[in-house]
């Protein structure tokens, strides 16, 4: 009996945590009027998380902000380099949806949604990686590769867990407000948890 009051606890504890971290994730973006805030406030709130996780005793705002100034450089720059990979994607797409229909056509077709695929699972793990490491800069995204890709199982079980998540919006929508980015960033920072590599502690710090 007392285990399932604990768990509940826990639960409940957990609910108010994803919820007040939501809130912090929209204030930091707003603040930063979302060009300078988006990325700054994921590094927030992936941090805040990774905290959690470690089951340490989180005053969540202290660590969000800390890290919302201590990464903004860097995750904007490691953000909108992500965001023009997507963008140049996109619009390649865009053209190659007007090109007369060949077979060059179908290849970079292939190609193009391969390369996009490959940028969604980099992405993916790219602010766990952020506030787990100090690394050079763009060395995030190679190691964000690194882990994408060297473990595909738990790859696969991210994005099972967050088109889960995703449904679960679409089907009660009540839950976006509350929960909304911080959930699915939850599952990200467990996956990416389950991913990290003891070898990586030797060519990085830890943070």
């Amino acid at each position: 009996m007392n285990q399932i009051s604990t768990w509940y606890i826990r639960l409940g504890q957990m609910a108010l945590q994803l919820f007040l971290l939501n809130l912090y994730w929209i204030l930091g973006t707003l603040m930063g009027l979302f060009i300078f805030g988006l990325f700054p406030a994921t590094a927030g709130l992936f941090a805040s998380l990774r905290r959690i996780l470690q089951d340490e005793d989180v005053r969540l705002w202290k660590v969000f902000w800390s890290n919302y100034k201590k990464e903004f450089l860097k995750a904007n720059t490691l953000g909108w380099i992500t965001a023009s990979f997507f963008i140049i994607l996109l619009l390649n797409i865009q053209v190659l949806n007007v090109l007369e229909q060949n077979l060059l056509h179908m290849m970079l077709a292939i190609f193009t949604y391969i390369l996009l695929f490959f940028l969604l699972i980099i992405s993916l793990f790219l602010f766990p990686v952020l506030v787990q490491f100090n690394l050079k800069t763009l060395h995030y995204l190679k190691y964000s590769f690194y882990l994408a890709v060297g473990r595909p199982f738990i790859t696969i079980l991210c994005l099972s867990g967050i088109a889960i998540i995703l449904y679960l919006y679409w089907s009660i929508p009540g839950f976006i407000p509350v929960f909304g980015i911080s959930l699915i960033s939850l599952v990200i920072m467990k996956m990416a948890f389950l991913s990290f590599p003891s070898k990586m502690s030797k060519v990085s710090t830890i943070k």
